[in-house]
């Protein structure tokens, strides 16, 4: 599989140490800025199966850095994540009392366990759509909210009925 004379100079291009003239990723690089007798070093290999566009978005990422923003996103995503994943898990803990309490028979059952799924498919429809109109940061604090909020009123809820509706909202959270 032999590689074309513009694939060499682009991947070359890459890995030169002076910096190119002014120009986009996505341009042509002049063929005789590029030395075809420079020796490179280990340090300097790059993958020649990722694109330019790929390498430029690498380049803008470390270029803006990881600062505290960063972190605090990471934080609260974090914590988001965590009340998906307890949303999910605590069923098994619910199930056994919540038979006894709410006199549920086996397809009530099979709704409780389902029903966390079925809100999130609706939310991420709902909060995925919103994002886009509203912007990201909005809707993450709205439905990081709609779910905490759902989630302690579930904890109260003392119906089927009631505790299945308060579960869904919780999932669309």
């Amino acid at each position: 599989m032999a590689r074309s004379l513009s694939e060499d100079s682009e991947c070359l291009s890459l890995v030169t140490r002076e910096a190119p003239a002014p120009s986009s990723y996505t341009e042509e690089l002049d063929r005789s800025e590029v030395d075809p007798h420079a020796v490179l070093k280990e340090t300097d290999y790059v993958n020649v199966d990722v694109s330019v566009l790929s390498q430029f978005h690498e380049d803008a990422i470390s270029q803006a850095g990881f600062g505290r923003f960063q972190w605090l996103m990471f934080f609260v995503t974090g914590l988001g994540l965590a009340a998906d994943s307890i949303e999910i898990l605590a069923i098994a803990y619910i199930l056994p009392s919540a038979e006894q309490d709410l006199c549920m028979d086996s397809s009530q059952k099979g709704w409780l366990g389902g029903i966390s799924f079925v809100g999130m498919m609706i939310g991420g429809l709902v909060w995925g759509s919103l994002a886009d109109k509203i912007g990201r940061r909005r809707t993450l604090l709205s439905s990081l909210t709609t779910n905490a909020v759902f989630s302690i009123i579930t904890a109260f809820m003392p119906t089927y009925g009631l505790f299945m509706v308060t579960r869904l909202c919780s999932g669309i959270g």
